[in-house]
């Protein structure tokens, strides 16, 4: 850091607490601005700029956007989101100095409903492919059978933690914290489980980066060559500089009633919107708040519940499928209290199936046998 000098004493000594890092002001979400301390070391909320995925805790360390647009930073809900198509020339590198030393919190939040071999992140560069690739640390939140894959690799052994699995359809926040030789994962606040292992991190950090690279890794790219993009939405992405505690993981942070409804509304979903086949649901409740649901074409998608005499009541979500396809809005209104939003959805029903005629049919095969009655079988 550059100082001026002045004249006045005061002067110099005002210039230099005002150019001091984080004077003036305080680092999102940062545990303590105190040097040695427990705090935040990289925050990415999805904000960029100049082609920076940018880092908003104050450390400066920018992420740098790799064949991402305008088009892959979405806005849900009024918030910001990276969304990555499964495009391997997409993706973003993180800079050295992400990870802080051996002890250390990693906080992802995320969605997909796609199973593949597909990395989220990951902190190593050298690509190969199988089984030539070592030293690395990696999450993939959504592997071919449908559970979190995550884990570390020295020069030889890998050692994983696969029994977490995320929910369908909402963003699920990842935790993975490492202390004494102990990787242990937490999913939506839950603790999942530990790995143990002997591994030094800043050596597998060594022999697993380019040196000449200014890159420790990256977000949404595999260093397995064969391995696809990773396909989903990445909200927030944070590394802490020390091994966050279970209770401080899995406490429950209380919300306001705006928070309950916003997150009702970003969590509400209709799958398959443009291909309206069958009946759909209607959840009348969602992160505590009530929803309500009107139709602008009750004749083909029904919001009322139907009593049935002497037999089960028709729940809402009941569609009529007409000759042609149709279009039907469908408005939800979500409330907490006294606070109120609605979310209108566009959705395709699908025209219905042609009846068959007998010209329709080719031919058949018809067996007969005799059986215990005078039909038979």
């Amino acid at each position: 850091m550059r100082f001026k000098r002045f004249l006045s004493v005061s002067m110099s000594v005002v210039l230099m607490v005002c150019l001091l890092p984080g004077a003036g002001r305080a680092r999102a979400d940062s545990v303590s601005d105190a040097e040695g301390t427990n705090q935040l070391v990289v925050h990415y909320d999805m904000t960029e700029k100049d082609g920076k995925l940018v880092d908003v805790s104050g450390n400066g360390l920018d992420g740098t956007c790799i064949g991402l647009s305008d088009a892959n930073f979405v806005t849900e809900d009024n918030e910001k989101v990276l969304e990555f198509t499964g495009d391997k020339g997409q993706f973003v590198k993180l800079p050295k100095g992400c990870i802080p030393g051996e002890e250390f919190t990693i906080e992802a939040s995320v969605k997909t409903d796609v199973r593949a071999d597909h990395w989220l992140y990951c902190f190593g560069t050298k690509e190969g492919k199988y089984p030539n690739v070592n030293n690395y640390i990696f999450c993939n939140p959504n592997q071919n059978n449908g559970t979190i894959r995550m884990g570390l690799k020295n020069s030889d052994k890998e050692l994983l933690s696969q029994k977490g699995k995320i929910e369908s359809g909402k963003y699920n926040t990842i935790t993975a914290t490492f202390k004494d030789g102990v990787m242990a994962v937490y999913v939506n606040g839950k603790f999942i489980e530990s790995v143990k292992h002997d591994y030094k991190i800043m050596d597998i950090l060594k022999n697993g980066v380019e040196n000449e690279e200014d890159c420790i890794g990256y977000l949404g790219k595999s260093i397995f060559t064969p391995d696809p993009a990773f396909t989903g939405k990445l909200s927030d992405f944070k590394i802490y500089n020390y091994a966050k505690s279970e209770d401080e993981i899995t406490k429950v942070e209380e919300k306001t009633d705006q928070e309950i409804v916003d997150l009702a509304k970003r969590e509400l979903n209709i799958p398959d919107a443009s291909n309206i086949r069958g009946n759909v649901t209607l959840p009348t409740s969602l992160e505590g708040a009530a929803i309500s649901w009107k139709s602008s074409n009750e004749a083909i998608i029904s919001t009322a519940v139907k009593e049935n005499k002497n037999y089960d009541e028709t729940p809402a979500g009941v569609v009529t499928r007409q000759a042609e396809d149709t279009k039907v809005t469908i408005t939800a209104t979500i409330s907490y209290k006294e606070i109120t939003t609605t979310k209108e959805f566009t959705l395709t029903v699908k025209a219905k199936a042609k009846k068959l005629t007998n010209e329709d049919y080719g031919g058949y095969l018809f067996v007969h046998f005799t059986g215990e009655s005078d039909e038979g079988e």
